[in-house]
């Protein structure tokens, strides 16, 4: 599998903070991105470079890729457009397999094992407000058949996470997913629906720890002490 990063997120809701690109938001001394970097970087095997996918207006991150992950593609997204689109306009340098994580989440734990079949990691047992927060899935018999972004109603769903294991053919799916009529944007949600409207069968990867998608001041003091907490 091939890594790839997506950080165009601006963070508007982050204010105050020290640094413009939300990924690098520091928590507890490193920065979401090193911090996801550190977590998936190992299971990038490909002879394909890892791939970053950045705003067109950061200029903190493709410093930080080169720190980082010396040789890693930058992808520069040139308009606000969502994840799903960043994705098809990535594709031509992705691998037949990826493993997709957005660049604002924190994670503290384990996966079960993951390979190159199309799946969506899950949190089972996540607190509500984390599933409104952030999407709920939909899972039979370890497949997912749907995906619900910031749902109302929670109950019945399982807490998707922001990473995915995505081929080539999913990707092409995306075209397929509707634009949101008010942000202009298309989304990942919509994508990985329409994958699955197209006969995808992803799989349900477990989680199992502590995780936070970060979008807000808040969100960061929360990581701050759970890393805080006494262990042992």
């Amino acid at each position: 599998m091939q890594a790839v990063y997506v950080c165009g997120g601006k963070g508007h809701r982050l204010q105050p903070r020290p640094v413009r690109a939300k990924s690098l938001m520091p928590v507890a001394g490193a920065s979401l991105f090193s911090r996801l970097v550190d977590r998936f970087g190992p299971l990038h095997r490909s002879t394909k470079p890892p791939v970053v996918i950045v705003d067109a207006e950061d200029e903190e991150m493709p410093r930080e890729v080169e720190a980082l992950l010396p040789g890693a593609r930058l992808v520069v997204q040139r308009e606000a457009d969502g994840v799903a689109n960043a994705l098809l306009f990535a594709q031509p340098l992705l691998d037949d397999a990826v493993i997709v994580t957005l660049g604002d989440l924190f994670f503290d734990g384990a996966f079960a094992p993951i390979d190159a079949r199309p799946a969506v990691m899950l949190w089972p047992g996540a607190p509500a407000g984390e599933i409104r927060q952030n999407f709920g899935v939909v899972v039979s018999g370890g497949i997912v058949s749907r995906v619900v972004e910031k749902p109302v109603e929670w109950r019945g769903l399982q807490c998707g996470l922001g990473v995915y294991v995505l081929t080539q053919p999913v990707i092409s799916c995306f075209r397929d997913a509707p634009i949101d009529a008010r942000s202009g944007e298309r989304g990942i949600t919509d994508g990985l629906q329409a994958a699955i409207a197209a006969g995808v069968a992803f799989r349900g990867i477990l989680f199992s720890g502590y995780y936070k998608n970060v979008n807000s001041q808040a969100d960061v003091a929360a990581v701050e002490r759970y890393l805080a907490r006494p262990v042992g």
